[in-house]
C-alpha cells in the first residue's frame, strides 16, 4: 500500500527547498522525480503475519496488542500468527487487546526471528477485523 500521505509531505518539503534556495530550482524537475521513485519505492507493504516474506522491508500489519513489554516491545497478534514490535522510538499510547496497524521496517535476527521496528502506529478500534481480513485474502488472490 502507498503512503500518499508521506510523499505529499516529503514533495511539499522540496518545494519548500527549491523555493528558498535558487541554485536548486534548475534541478527541481529532477529532484521530484528522484524522490518520488525513492518514496514509492519504500512503500510499507501491507501483509498479515503468517504472509511476512523474508525479503520484506518495510511492511504494515494490522492486528490486536496481546501483550506491552515496558514500553519497549510488544506482541501483535493478527489471528494468524505473532509478531513483535519494537516500539522505543514512538510516543506509545495504546493499551493490551487495542486494533492497531503498525508501519515499519522488518528486521530478522540470526536466529529467525522477526520484529517489526515501529515507525508509525494507528489506532484501528473502530475497524471490523474480520472483514479487514476477508478483504485481505480477496486482494490476495488478484495479486
Amino acid at each position: 500500500m502507498f503512503n500518499i500521505s508521506l510523499l505529499i509531505k516529503s514533495i511539499l518539503c522540496i518545494k519548500l527547498i527549491i523555493y528558498t534556495y535558487p541554485k536548486f530550482s534548475m534541478y527541481s524537475s529532477i529532484k521530484l522525480e528522484f524522490f518520488k521513485e525513492k518514496m514509492s519505492s519504500q512503500s510499507a507493504k501491507q501483509r498479515t503475519i503468517k504472509d511476512i516474506k523474508n525479503n520484506d522491508v518495510r511492511i504494515q500489519v494490522t492486528g490486536y496488542i496481546k501483550d506491552l513489554i515496558e514500553k519497549e516491545h510488544l506482541i501483535l497478534d493478527d489471528k494468524n500468527g505473532q509478531i513483535n514490535v519494537d516500539i522505543k522510538n514512538l510516543d506509545f499510547r495504546n493499551k493490551k487487546n487495542d486494533l492497531i496497524n503498525v508501519i515499519g521496517e522488518l528486521v530478522i535476527s540470526v536466529d529467525g526471528g522477526k520484529t517489526i521496528v515501529a515507525e508509525i502506529i494507528q489506532d484501528m478500534n473502530k475497524l471490523n477485523f474480520e472483514y479487514y481480513l476477508k478483504l485481505y485474502e480477496l486482494k490476495k488472490e488478484y495479486e
